[in-house]
C-alpha cells in the first residue's frame, strides 16, 4: 500500500502507527513511569538525530514521506480539491435528508446539482464521496451512522475485554490487528472505495481474533 506512494496511505501510515503505540499501551502490561518516559526521550532522541542527519547529508528520499504527508493537506493541489469538493457535496446531500440519508449509492445521481461549479472540473466520471464515513452518513443517514458507530463501539469493547488478561502474545496480536485496521480506516477519511477486499479482511481477523480470545477465555 505503502508502495504506491498514495498520500492517504501515507496519513495511514501516521495514523496506524500513533494507533498502535496508544493501543499497545493500553494493552501492554503496566510499565513504571519513570521507564516510559525514558523510552519516549531515547525515542525521540534518535528520531531526532535521523532527521537531523537526512538533512545534513541531503538525502532527499528520508524527506520524502514528509512532504508527502504536507502534499495531504495543500489547498491547490487539484487531486486534493477533488476530494474536497465531493466531500461538500455529500455533506449538503446529507442536510438533504439527516435522518435516511439521500439513500445507498444514489450520491452520484445528486452530486451535479449539489456541488460549487469549480467541482465540476474535476473531471469526475462518477463521483464517489471520498470519505467513507461521511459516505455513509450522506447515504443512509444520521440512523445508518449510527448503526456503524454502534458496530464500532461494540468491537472496541471486545478487543478491550478479551486483552485484559491474555497473556503477552495475545495481546501483541490484538495490538498489531487494532492498528492496522486503524490505518486502513483513517486512509477511508479521503477514500471511499469501500469494495477493497483487505479492508474487510482486516477487520474480520480483528473481530475473529477478539472473538477468539474472548471466548476462550
Amino acid at each position: 500500500l505503502l508502495g504506491t506512494w498514495s498520500r492517504g496511505a501515507w496519513l495511514a501510515l501516521l495514523g496506524g502507527g500513533m494507533a498502535g503505540l496508544a493501543v499497545g499501551a493500553r494493552l501492554a502490561a503496566p510499565v513504571p513511569w519513570r521507564r516510559r518516559g525514558r523510552a519516549v526521550l531515547v525515542g525521540g532522541a534518535v528520531g531526532g538525530l535521523a532527521v537531523a542527519a537526512a538533512l545534513l547529508i541531503h538525502w532527499d528520499a528520508a524527506l520524502l514521506p514528509g512532504r508527502r504527508l504536507l502534499q495531504t493537506f495543500s489547498t491547490v493541489d487539484w487531486s486534493n480539491l477533488t476530494r474536497f469538493y465531493s466531500m461538500q457535496a455529500a455533506w449538503r446531500a446529507f442536510l438533504l435528508s439527516p435522518l435516511l440519508g439521500v439513500g445507498w449509492g444514489q450520491f452520484a445521481f445528486h452530486f451535479p446539482a449539489l456541488v460549487d461549479p469549480m467541482g465540476l472540473q474535476a473531471m469526475f466520471t462518477w463521483p464517489v464521496v471520498n470519505n467513507f464515513p461521511l459516505a455513509i452518513l450522506c447515504e443512509t443517514g444520521l440512523l445508518g451512522a449510527g448503526a456503524w458507530a454502534w458496530a464500532g463501539g461494540r468491537l472496541a469493547r471486545r478487543v478491550d475485554g478479551a486483552a485484559a488478561n491474555a497473556p503477552a502474545a495475545i495481546r501483541t496480536e490484538l495490538t498489531l490487528l487494532a492498528a492496522a485496521n486503524i490505518a486502513l480506516w483513517v486512509q477511508l477519511l479521503t477514500f471511499s472505495q469501500y469494495n477493497l477486499p483487505h479492508i474487510w479482511v482486516g477487520l474480520g481477523l480483528l473481530a475473529g481474533a477478539a472473538c477468539r480470545r474472548e471466548s476462550a477465555s
